[in-house]
């Protein structure tokens, strides 16, 4: 994929490159994601139903930082299905998580030459429309 340089200052470029993906909840998926997902070809990773661990975890790697729903982790009866990753690339300083309180959604905003975008990544489930 041809992308433009990231800028020296690790702040967002002006084109945004997202990659979405339902992982059903598979392990493997989720290493197979991993090994695919090239920080230089992407900013962010919009998951849905990602394999969570038994410790209330998805897994990540040195290069992505995992960002959880807000109320992620305080009701063990609902799991988190949507997760952002966000390159470690990208200047922490050019995003933000905006709390939201829903298993299913995960929110960030973004900021760059762009001006402020709020990304939402919402998984909607084929046997409800709470989400909704």
């Amino acid at each position: 994929m041809n992308r433009d340089a990231r800028p020296q200052n690790n702040e967002i470029s002006e084109h945004l490159c997202i990659w979405q993906q339902n992982l059903h909840g598979a392990q493997a998926a989720q290493e197979h994601m991993f090994r695919e997902l090239d920080p230089d070809s992407y900013d962010i990773a919009c998951i849905q139903e990602p394999y969570i661990n038994p410790v209330n975890l998805a897994p990540g790697n040195s290069r992505w930082e995992a960002i959880y729903p807000s109320c992620h982790g305080s009701n063990s009866a609902q799991p988190s299905c949507s997760i952002i990753y966000i390159s470690k690339k990208i200047s922490k300083n050019s995003w933000r998580i905006i709390p939201f309180d829903h298993a299913d959604i995960t929110v960030i905003e973004l900021s760059g030459p762009f001006g402020k975008i709020l990304l939402y990544n919402i998984y909607n489930s084929q046997c409800h429309s709470r989400t909704l």
